[in-house]
This record gives C-alpha cells, sequence and structure tokens, in this order.
C-alpha cells in the first residue's frame, strides 16, 4: 500500500458521525479483502459532504480500524 489513506467521513449531526464510522467500521471487519485505497476513493467521490466531519488517516487496516472505532466511540486521537 502506498503511504496512507484518508477515510473521510461526513454526517449531519456529530451522533450521525459517529455512527457513520461505527457502520463503516463492521463493513471493514466483515470484508478483510476490501482494499483501503478502494474505501478511501469511494468516501471521498461518492458521498455527501455535511458540517460534521472525521477524516481516519491510516498507513495500514489495523491502523484504519483503530482510527475509526475511536471515532464511533466520539474519542479523539492522533491520525483521526
Amino acid at each position: 500500500m502506498p503511504g496512507v489513506v484518508p477515510l473521510v467521513l461526513s454526517a449531519r449531526s456529530e451522533g450521525a458521525l459517529r455512527g457513520q464510522a461505527a457502520r463503516l467500521l463492521a463493513h471493514l471487519e466483515e470484508r478483510p479483502g476490501a482494499r483501503l485505497e478502494d474505501v478511501g476513493l469511494s468516501l471521498v467521490t461518492a458521498r455527501s459532504r455535511f458540517e460534521h466531519r472525521a477524516v481516519a488517516v491510516a498507513a495500514d487496516r489495523d491502523e484504519a480500524l483503530r482510527q475509526l472505532a475511536a471515532v464511533a466511540a466520539g474519542e479523539s486521537t492522533a491520525g483521526a
């Protein structure tokens, strides 16, 4: 995987943003073969942009899962 991949999340409220992070986390956990690059591209090209935003920046799958879990829990973490 080249460098880091941004996973951009956007929602109309903070609660909805945490929910989106939780759904993306579950999606990635259920699909171990999903490429982060493909997921990241889909998030920035096929999703609406709203006022509440978070970006999980990950160099690998494990880091992406940790970042998304933190966003879903409403926690601040380096890289998200």
